[in-house]
């Protein structure tokens, strides 16, 4: 084996490149399917303006949100609208309920797929890194109870 070689190198340029760092924009379909996508950054835009658009229900006075209301995608629809009450001391108007709702429903359903796609895309990562480690299971589930609930 060559000294400058490091042990796992080919893993990880495969890694590397199936980031997107290495090919560009220009690669083969196969390898182009694995790319990910932005789905970090598109949850975070979501929630992000799910977020602007609740401060719209507070008076000027309350423009704050909660923790609940941060994490408005963990709420089912009754909840958040008496987290709205309890925050901003006002009731949502009955005209833009149904309004609400079903922007809330539908932004909701994206922020969970994306974290689905998240959650996939670093259970991947995992592997990958475990392979490089050449880690056995003992060893691996020991990590992962250590890691467990700081993520």
């Amino acid at each position: 084996m060559d000294a400058t070689r490091i042990p796992g190198e080919n893993q990880a340029r495969r890694l590397h490149r199936s980031r997107g760092a290495v090919c560009g924009t220009t690669c083969h379909p196969r390898h182009a399917a694995r790319h990910p996508r932005p789905s970090r950054r598109t949850r975070y835009e979501i929630q992000s303006a799910v977020r602007r658009r609740i401060l719209d229900l507070a008076p000027a006075a309350r423009a704050k949100l909660n923790g609940k209301l941060e994490d408005w995608h963990e709420l089912d629809f009754s909840e958040f609208r008496a987290e709205i009450k309890r925050a901003f001391h006002v009731d949502m108007p009955v005209r833009e309920r149904a309004d609400w709702e079903a922007y809330l429903a539908e932004n909701r359903a994206k922020v969970v797929a994306l974290g689905s796609d998240i959650a996939a895309a670093e259970r991947e990562i995992d592997a990958i890194v475990y392979g490089l480690f050449d880690l056995t299971p003992p060893e691996i589930a020991l990590l992962e109870a250590s890691l467990e609930g700081q993520y």
